[in-house]
């Protein structure tokens, strides 16, 4: 039986990971994070610049990570444009430093129809040594 958090917002779409485990939607995932994960908040004076929701897969698979909180980053939309040239193993890496507790690599291998190890944890950890 699913338990029962009732943290969410009104609207969010509710994401289980498994019927066991406890739900989280899209906006109140992204209350948790209120700076960029790339800046770090550096341009948080830049006019209308905000902090909004990335899915980490792309094209066709972006319409099942909109779904799954293993798929989703936080940057402002000053940094939004540079993730065009960041790499699905960068965007990981920055999952794993940021948010631990829904960083899932395999889940966004599968998200992405590739196999379980197309990317690696090795390749992951390689990143986060480079990023932090």
């Amino acid at each position: 039986m699913a338990s029962t958090n009732n943290a969410y917002s009104a609207g969010d779409y509710l994401y289980y990971r498994n019927e066991e485990d406890e739900r989280i939607g899209r906006t109140t995932w992204g209350k948790q994070f209120g700076v960029c994960w790339l800046c770090d908040g550096a341009y948080s004076s830049v006019p209308g610049n905000h902090v909004e929701t990335h899915e980490i897969a792309r094209g066709v698979h972006r319409s099942k990570a909109v779904a799954n909180p293993a798929a989703w980053m936080r940057v402002c939309s000053e940094c939004h444009d540079t993730l065009g040239s960041m790499s699905i193993v960068e965007q990981l890496a920055l999952k794993k430093i940021h948010d631990p507790e829904w960083y899932d690599r395999v889940a966004v291998n599968r998200l992405r129809s590739r196999a379980d190890e197309a990317i690696t944890e090795a390749e992951i950890d390689a990143a986060v040594a480079v990023l932090q």
